[in-house]
């Protein structure tokens, strides 16, 4: 484990502490590390919310602070750096399965779609979607492609929150997506694209 990655195991655990004192220190270590490298310090709330180890409680905190470090420090990131945490946040959503790290990490996204273009999130996420759905045309008990289909809905209720814009800006593409599956057969997927309508 990197050094920053366990200070931040340290953090995080006085973050969710009731000693006053020790929230004030984490919370200056924390501010003061990410002006100071804001790179390395997503990085690291990265790397721990995808650590499937770690503590469920302090992943899902990471994924509050990583929402709240993109708004403030994304702006700074040049477009390479900004295509690899994109990229990054794309393979972490589509591997994660737990509900509310993918809440935590669809806030993330959004997050960063609202604070500079990410013109093909939308079509990468009915991409995703449509390709589950394939799959359970052939098999419609399968609960992980289930899962996929209804965090891609959950992502994009997300996503028009933050920025409904792209929501119109991909409003055929997304037209098409959600009202095919409507009327599907599963019942799970019927209610979750009927809620990001």
């Amino acid at each position: 484990m990197s050094d920053l990655k366990s200070s931040m195991m340290n953090v995080l655990a006085a973050l969710m502490s009731n000693d006053n004192a020790a929230r004030g220190a984490a919370e200056t270590f924390f501010q003061t590390n990410l002006s100071l490298d804001c790179m390395s310090m997503i990085q690291t709330l990265l790397s721990i919310v995808a650590d499937v180890n770690c503590d469920k409680a302090g992943r899902s905190l990471c994924g509050v602070l990583l929402r709240g470090a993109l708004e403030k420090e994304q702006s700074k990131f040049s477009p390479e750096n900004l295509a690899a945490l994109r990229g990054m946040l794309i393979q972490l959503w589509q591997s994660e399965s737990d509900s509310l790290i993918l809440k935590r990490i669809s806030h993330v996204m959004a997050q960063s779609a609202m604070s500079s273009s990410w013109i093909d999130l939308i079509p990468q996420i009915v991409n995703y979607a449509t390709q589950a759905l394939t799959s359970l045309s052939n098999d419609n008990n399968n609960k992980s492609m289930i899962s996929i289909v209804i965090s891609a809905f959950s992502l994009i209720e997300v996503i028009a929150e933050y920025c409904p814009t792209d929501i119109l800006t991909h409003i055929q593409i997304l037209g098409m997506f959600l009202s095919s599956n409507l009327n599907h057969n599963n019942i799970m997927i019927k209610i979750s694209c009927a809620k990001s309508c």
